[in-house]
């Protein structure tokens, strides 16, 4: 390793998707002079996706390797990956692994490791709560062996730390697990920080609430809005403004969003000038999603200076103090949802939090000298 600059093995099977978490990573890390090589195997390429690396070492390296029997087939999958991975790379040359899933991802870190003794790092993200634990029961020893032999091991949020601690097949080892976790939240994108905004201090006339993201399932839209159903026979006068979409959602969900007055159905914002002026119109952000590893938009409204209904045990919970940045109700209990959210327009004042503490915690800069840290 020349002059402290690292030799980075990124693993991001899901770098192809929407999110530009992996962008403002890996160009954080490139500002800092590291060499990363982007390992990133797939079936369907969601999205083109390009990166003006400074440092001339670092390079994307796509390779559609897997077919449709891939997403059944797990250790077919990390078998064909490594023996990919192997040929395009001169491994011997990596100092650190960052696997940036744990099943996925990390299956493959742990091959490597085995097999060419190169330590790794794993992150856990919703996906592999949601699908690997959930069915594919027959990784999970596999999966547990992944953590046990990792260098460390990195949380976005506190209460998904807490939630694979719980597992039953990680529970007897929660202990040398826990003893190598971290917390490292993401950071935002740089937008949203170059235009941070004090903490909104009064209501509008007609409260402003607004939900930003896909209409897909986990989302709990159809939840959120017959909450605001009970607000709205309490007398409270709000407004729901809907930023997003998604290309197919439950005809509910449709029905619901063209029957409700109050409800304003805005589309998507792509402009995000358009985005943070409307942002800055409303109140409260709310989305009471399951199964969220993180959750950006949270933080992108509270740099806003809005304060956030979000989900307990999921995404930001655990991250900021209770009632500091806004309620956490049960995303399955739609009285509780309703709650939350009375309690938030009554005692509007009270969510005191400071815009510019919240972003410092989520500057990209920040957040890759603390996965730097880890990987040395």
């Amino acid at each position: 390793m020349a002059l402290n600059k690292l030799n980075i093995l990124h693993l991001a099977s899901y770098f192809s998707g929407i999110s530009k978490v992996y962008e403002n990573l890996f160009d954080a890390t490139d500002k800092l002079g590291h060499n990363q090589y982007i390992y990133v195997p797939y079936r369907i390429l969601k999205k083109e996706k390009e990166i003006s690396f400074l440092n001339p070492n670092s390079k994307i390296i796509l390779r559609p390797i897997y077919n449709q029997f891939s997403r059944f087939a797990y250790f077919y999958k990390i078998n064909k990956a490594y023996k990919d991975i192997i040929k395009q790379l001169p491994i011997t040359g990596i100092d650190v692994i960052h696997a940036h899933t744990w099943f996925t991802d990390g299956g493959l870190a742990y091959e490597l490791y085995i097999k060419n003794n190169i330590p790794y790092v794993v992150t856990i993200r919703s996906t592999d709560l949601s699908m690997f634990v959930k069915y594919f029961y027959h990784t999970h020893n596999y999966a547990k062996n992944i953590l046990l032999n990792a260098k460390e091991i990195i949380f976005l949020s506190e209460a998904y730390k807490n939630k694979v601690l719980q597992l039953p097949f990680i529970k007897k080892y929660a202990h040398d697990i826990g003893s190598k976790s971290l917390v490292i939240p993401n950071g935002i994108d740089p937008f949203w920080i170059e235009n941070i905004q004090k903490r909104k201090e009064h209501l509008s006339k007609k409260i402003q609430l607004i939900y930003i993201g896909s209409f897909i399932k986990r989302k709990n839209l159809i939840r959120l809005i017959e909450a605001c159903d009970i607000l709205k026979k309490k007398n409270y006068d709000l407004q729901l403004n809907l930023v997003g979409g998604s290309p197919r959602y439950s005809n509910k969900l449709k029905v619901l969003i063209e029957e409700k007055e109050y409800i304003n159905f805005m589309g998507k914002i792509s402009d995000k000038d358009k985005l943070i002026e409307v942002v800055r119109k409303c109140d409260i952000f709310v989305m009471p999603s399951y199964g969220e590893t993180f959750g950006l938009v949270y933080i992108e409204a509270l740099s806003q200076g809005i304060p956030v209904l979000y989900s307990k045990n999921d995404g930001i919970d655990g991250l900021y103090r209770e009632k500091h940045i806004g309620e956490a109700a049960n995303p399955f209990e739609i009285e509780d949802i309703a709650q939350k959210l009375a309690l938030m327009i009554d005692n509007y004042k009270e969510y005191n939090f400071k815009s510019e503490a919240i972003v410092n915690n989520h500057d990209w800069n920040l957040v890759v000298k603390k996965l730097i840290e880890v990987y040395k």
